[in-house]
């Protein structure tokens, strides 16, 4: 029986031990999680029952070979085709006990033996019992893992703060759920609602210690419709508690808990005027049943929720501040919100460029930013100064006010400071914390840590750069004139501190800061420069401009970096000598010394080898300035990933004055002289040569990080729209052209998923430039190879059919500045790629100027600009 096949309803007359549910989108997980069940020590054939619950149409499922092995055992319900919920049908379940278990999931082996023998053992006493949870892939426990240290029933009378919110996980007598869903008129409730409503009638549960269930994803569930959450869970369980007073204490824990997960909703913005009017009043309603004791002494509330609930449950009352010499507190009631000096200051930039040190970073607190002011005092051997710094904005949730359902909850500080050295080489750096409040003036030394993108950390207290040393120690910076021996004192304090410490991949840290010291007086003073695209491919601008700058004569050792495991290695290896794998021994160390590190991309999993060898072990002696290329044209507003705090390249390249411009202006806090109208070194090798092929070439959407999210997306609909239809496959074959889909790197593991015509070729071992160069017409999305294509003049179309990119909008606007059509319905662009196709598509006279306008150079220049400007810089 395949995924296409109509519900499988046949009556089983066979009874088993278990029913397991298993709902199922996509099959890519499903070995995982259906082996784990048929591999059970407790015989599957005898003893278990899977009902595998279809509910897409969109793709096959591959369960063929489990019905034919185990027909008896394995029961089929297409949901599309099914009305109501699957209890309704309760004459399909033949197991004893119940279980639900998520596609991708999985049990260890002794679950359903150990399970089956704990409920047998205690049946008059408990209806269900569960097991602790884990994530699949590091194996992180689930925050309420605590209560399964040993096998054993919870009496929520004596021990109320034991709450489970997870069907996975729980089996159930299958009388008992059968009658839960009768109770509800057979309504299909939350998985969280069902389980505590069967939990009330007996006030029990049974853990076992035994055993696992790992999960995909644990904790922090999203609350898609926040008011239905409140109604048909935390609410419908509180009115049911009514009835029984012994139960309000476990149900007020609880919501308790589970309103971590309403608070954790930065904004109400998606919410009507009258529906947040209803969201306060079912939320005070809520907190009316809380007492503070459930907040206060309750380990499963973080420090933060507990006091914003305790503020929630008092903000009726007056919040004031108390002072003292060098410390205020913020309360309301008795209760502390927050203390000014239990905040510290975090340092972003930490960095000498150009004999100015440049200091940046963060100070959060509750205190209001009005009366908070960061100060630098800078000492020398003969006088003090005071510096006051700028203040600047980002649009990551990390550097914004942070906020609870609206509520402005903790204020950030974002500061710059530029010193010039010249006067302060050899002088202390001490930051201080201002509280301005009722005339007083109340300073305190925070505590300081270091963020990613600081030269230093707090394993490698220091970072040389050109003749000075950059250290922290006591809790100040320091800036001193460059010696050898003093070099040498410090490493030899990093090495004891990694030693001493002994934090994750310490063995490998020590042997690169030895081999380091050994290096350093053969290696200091030689100009490295490392080139990288991806870590797994080489097509991009950092290929092109390698190639170009490796014919230059400078006295400068270039190398090109990519990963030995892919193809692309060999091709370039087989043509230069200066080659080398990611994250080899010479990576690490060329990447120590390296002047340079040149890439199309920015993000370090593609560009630094220690990215997953806990990189704070070295960062003070690793010492490339980041040259960002970038991999396509910014046109969106991506301030919140790509900005100084988190990235601080020294270089980023742009093709348009609208895009450099754009990157000074929103949020991204570059200096003027890092952004440059340079151009893409890969233009200069983009060539036309079109042959009768259309380009598929769709961008990915971040919030996809499963197949079954792919499978359920809008996103999945527009590319299957596009491959599936019929008139474009028609008018493909009667105009003589191929059809051709890319796939963007992020999208390939999913490409099976989707139907594909064979009329289609998939490219998979293509590069882009080669596609740009044979292809006559692009159909894209939001994917920025369509300036590319723009570039070489040729007709591209936008397909918007939904608004679901996950980029903000930025400067560009694809219906007055895009280089062809936009069209939102699938008539439109079958209509527009016929006409193109008529025409030998040419691009119409509106899209070329619009491309003449938009790129400054249309030369073929564009990697000398970029060697020119390296060389200077």
């Amino acid at each position: 029986m395949s995924g296409k096949s109509q519900t499988t309803l046949e009556k089983v007359d066979k009874t088993f031990k278990f029913t397991i549910f298993i709902k199922i989108s996509c099959d890519i997980y499903l070995d995982n999680t259906i082996t784990s069940i048929i591999n059970q020590t407790m015989d599957f054939k005898n003893n278990i029952q899977v009902i595998l619950l279809i509910d897409t149409y969109k793709t096959p499922i591959n369960i063929d070979e489990y019905i034919r092995r185990y027909p008896e055992n394995i029961t089929v319900i297409h949901l599309k085709d099914s009305a109501g919920h699957i209890t309704n049908k309760s004459e399909l379940i033949k197991g004893k006990y119940v279980s639900l278990i998520n596609c991708g999931d999985y049990i260890t082996s002794t679950t359903l033996e150990n399970t089956y023998n704990y409920l047998e053992e205690y049946f008059n006493e408990i209806d269900l019992v569960s097991i602790p949870v884990y994530t699949t892939d590091k194996h992180v426990p689930d925050n309420l893992n605590y209560k399964f240290s040993t096998s054993k029933i919870i009496n929520l009378v004596n021990e109320p703060n034991n709450p489970l919110t997870y069907l996975k996980s729980t089996f159930i007598k299958k009388d008992v759920l059968i009658n839960v869903y009768s109770e509800n008129n057979h309504e299909e409730l939350p998985c969280s609602t069902l389980i505590n409503q069967i939990i009330l009638k007996r006030l029990k549960y049974g853990v076992l210690s035994t055993d696992k269930y790992y999960a995909n994803t644990i904790n922090n569930p999203h609350v898609e419709n926040i008011l239905d959450y409140m109604d048909n869970y935390l609410i419908k369980l509180l009115n049911m508690a009514h009835d029984n007073k012994n139960s309000l204490p476990y149900i007020s824990y609880l919501i308790t808990y589970e309103l971590q997960n309403i608070i954790r909703i930065r904004t109400l913005d998606m919410l009507t005027n009258e529906e947040k009017k209803l969201f306060w009043n079912k939320l005070e309603y809520l907190l009316s049943f809380i007492n503070e004791q459930y907040i206060i002494n309750n380990p499963n509330i973080t420090s933060e929720n507990k006091t914003f609930l305790l503020y929630l449950i008092n903000k009726d009352e007056n919040t004031i501040i108390t002072t003292s010499s060098n410390d205020a507190v913020i309360k309301i009631k008795d209760y502390e919100i927050d203390r000014l000096t239990n905040n510290k200051i975090i340092i972003d930039i930490a960095e000498i460029k150009d004999d100015v040190l440049d200091i940046e970073g963060c100070y959060s607190s509750s205190f209001n930013n009005q009366r908070i002011d960061v100060n630098l005092i800078v000492n020398t051997k003969s006088d003090s100064h005071e510096y006051n710094p700028e203040y600047i904005t980002y649009d990551s949730p990390e550097r914004s006010n942070i906020q609870h359902i609206s509520i402005t909850w903790k204020y950030i500080k974002n500061f710059v400071f530029k010193i010039p050295l010249e006067k302060n080489v050899n002088a202390t750096y001490t930051l201080e914390i201002v509280l301005k409040h009722k005339g007083e003036r109340i300073v305190y030394k925070p505590l300081i840590s270091f963020g990613g993108s600081a030269s230093i950390s707090m394993s490698t207290p220091y970072h040389v750069r050109d003749d000075k040393i950059l250290s922290f120690k006591d809790n100040r910076l320091q800036v001193e004139k460059y010696s050898f021996h003093k070099m040498i004192k410090y490493e030899a304090k990093s090495l004891m501190k990694i030693l001493h410490k002994k934090k994750q991949g310490y063995m490998h840290a020590l042997k690169l800061h030895l081999l380091y010291l050994i290096l350093y007086p053969y290696m200091n003073n030689r100009k490295i420069w490392l080139f990288m695209d991806r870590s797994d491919s080489a097509d991009d601008n950092a290929k092109y401009l390698f190639e170009y700058c490796n014919s230059r004569e400078d006295n400068i050792s270039k190398y090109f970096v990519i990963s030995n495991e892919y193809r692309d290695y060999a091709k370039l290896n087989d043509k230069y000598d200066n080659i080398i794998g990611f994250q080899s021994l010479k990576h690490e160390l060329l990447y120590l010394f390296a002047e340079k590190n040149i890439s199309s991309y920015v993000n370090d999993f593609h560009t630094n080898p220690f990215y997953d060898k806990n990189n704070q072990l070295y960062r003070g002696i690793a010492r490339p300035d980041k040259i960002f290329l970038q991999h396509g044209v910014t046109k969106d507003n991506i301030s919140e990933y790509t900005n100084k705090y988190k990235k601080n390249v020294s270089l980023l390249t742009t093709v348009s004055t609208l895009e450099h411009d754009a990157f000074l202006r929103e949020n991204y806090n570059y200096d003027e002289h890092v952004v440059q109208v340079l151009g893409f070194p890969r233009y200069d090798s983009l060539t036309s040569q079109p042959e009768k092929i259309v380009l598929f070439a769709p961008t990915w959407r971040n919030n996809i990080n499963s197949a079954e999210k792919f499978i359920n997306s809008g996103y999945y609909e527009m590319i299957q729209e596009v491959l599936s239809n019929k008139q474009l496959e028609k008018l493909i074959k009667e105009n003589g052209y191929r059809f051709v889909f890319k796939a963007h790197p992020l999208l390939e593991e999913y490409v099976d998923l989707l139907n594909i015509p064979d009329y289609i070729i998939i490219s998979r071992n293509e590069s882009y430039q080669e596609l740009f160069r044979k292809s006559s017409l692009l159909i894209t999305d939001y994917s920025s190879v369509f300036f590319d294509f723009a570039y070489l003049k040729k007709p591209v179309i936008y397909y918007h059919p939904i608004n679901d990119y996950h980029y903000r909008a930025g400067y560009y606007n694809y219906d007055t500045m895009g280089f062809g059509e936009v069209c939102v319905t699938e008539n439109k662009l079958i209509s527009i790629i016929e006409k193109y196709l008529s025409n030998d598509c040419i691009m119409e006279d509106e899209y070329k100027s619009r491309a003449d306008t938009f790129f400054k150079y249309h030369d073929s220049s564009n990697c000398m600009r970029v060697y020119k400007w390296l060389l200077k810089h």
